[in-house]
């Protein structure tokens, strides 16, 4: 169960002004939260760009860059991606948004020990929203067995956001891994009271009864 998010570049690179005269035509790409819809604009930018025909400052360049890396990811295309992380981190080798990045291709390639130092940086930076951070680090823990420094990141998530059901989904993988049955019980009723058509939870929840020998629980949830 995994829930995709994109850290939007315009709260990874706070106080970025656009200062080129063409500052309308950057924000089809860089202020365009349907990173699959951002494609052809960014790569129109950094096509004039490298061409000469239209300059954009670095931090700008990187803003563009970047915003066109989500969408590379959106569609799939990881060598697109990792090519104009290869580019941004040449320019700016500590850029969090292009860590960021490379975090979500590394997480694609389940390279998780690599993927967890990106998310790291991005998350002890401070940058975007700390409680998706924290959760997407939670899932790479996860991926690593470390379920207790998982559910440390989700308790910590959830204080800042509690009503976002799929860190209680991802606290249940934990706690149920650890065999804190009751607690992964308790995470699961609350994923699948705002997602009650999702079946994998109930099977997960049933489960999670067999194991405490609720089976009459276990037999409603697992029809």
């Amino acid at each position: 169960m995994i829930r995709i998010f994109y850290l939007t570049c315009a709260s990874l690179l706070l106080g970025l002004n656009l200062q080129t005269a063409n500052a309308a035509d950057i924000k089809p790409c860089v202020g365009n939260s349907e990173y699959y819809e951002a494609l052809e604009p960014c790569t129109n930018l950094i096509e004039n760009h490298d061409n000469g025909s239209d300059k954009l400052s670095q931090s700008e360049l990187i803003w563009v860059i970047n915003s066109r890396g989500r969408a590379w990811h959106w569609h799939g295309e990881y060598d697109n991606l990792s090519k104009d992380i290869d580019r941004t981190l040449s320019i700016d080798p500590n850029n969090v948004s292009t860590l960021y990045n490379r975090y979500l291709l590394r997480d694609e390639n389940e390279e998780w020990e690599l993927s967890l130092s990106d998310i790291t940086k991005v998350t002890e930076g401070n940058y975007g929203d700390m409680a998706d951070n924290l959760y997407e680090r939670a899932q790479t823990y996860n991926a690593l067995d470390r379920y207790e420094e998982a559910i440390v990141d989700l308790d910590k998530a959830l204080k800042i956001n509690s009503n976002d059901p799929y860190i209680y989904y991802t606290r249940s993988v934990a706690h149920l891994e650890l065999e804190n049955y009751e607690l992964g019980i308790s995470d699961l009723t609350k994923f699948i009271a705002a997602y009650p058509e999702d079946d994998d939870a109930y099977y997960d929840r049933a489960y999670a009864y067999r194991d405490i020998d609720e089976y009459e629980k276990m037999m409603v949830d697992a029809k």
